[in-house]
């Protein structure tokens, strides 16, 4: 559906297919973390595996980033993307972060999984409000389809009742 709205039709090229690569890589990841996390959440809290796993995440991208310029970039940056940075890092990356793996140490994977659809939603009504993006009819559907998701993956399952004794 959200493709959809867009139109549907390959606007090609060798970067647009490296950053469909790189969603799925990014999908693939989560999903190894969502399954993995909570033999280390069985151990440890949710801050620590947070940490950790952050800590090891940037790591792992300190050399691409240090190959991509970063170190040329630092001493440019003035005090208001610094502040932004800061703003994006700490609400957007390290709070939804532990609030993901928080939410893997009270539920499956699969529930905890289908929030993640919410947060295109909360991002385009939080566009409407501040910045007077325009809503339409397919992101309407869209947002119905995905909370009725998230709300029949998470309803209660019913339990089969023991049947009555019919001997008294």
């Amino acid at each position: 559906m959200a493709l959809a709205d867009r139109g549907l039709g390959w606007q090609g090229g060798v970067e647009s297919l490296a950053g469909d690569v790189l969603m799925l890589m990014t999908a693939l990841c989560g999903a190894v973390y969502a399954v993995l996390a909570p033999r280390a959440l069985a151990r440890y809290d949710a801050l620590t595996v947070t940490t950790y796993a952050m800590v090891l995440g940037t790591l792992l991208l300190l050399p691409a980033a240090v190959v991509e310029g970063l170190v040329g970039v630092l001493p440019q940056l003035d005090r208001q993307t610094v502040a932004l940075l800061v703003f994006l890092g700490v609400f957007g990356g390290a709070l939804g972060f532990f609030l993901w793996t928080f939410a893997l140490s009270r539920l499956t994977p699969t529930q905890v999984a289908v929030y993640i659809n919410l947060n295109p939603l909360v991002a385009m009504v939080l566009a409407a409000a501040l910045l007077a993006e325009r809503l339409t009819i397919v992101f309407a559907a869209g947002f119905g389809a995905v909370l009725l998701g998230v709300l029949l993956v998470n309803w209660p399952k019913r339990t089969q009742a023991a049947p009555a004794d019919r001997s008294r």
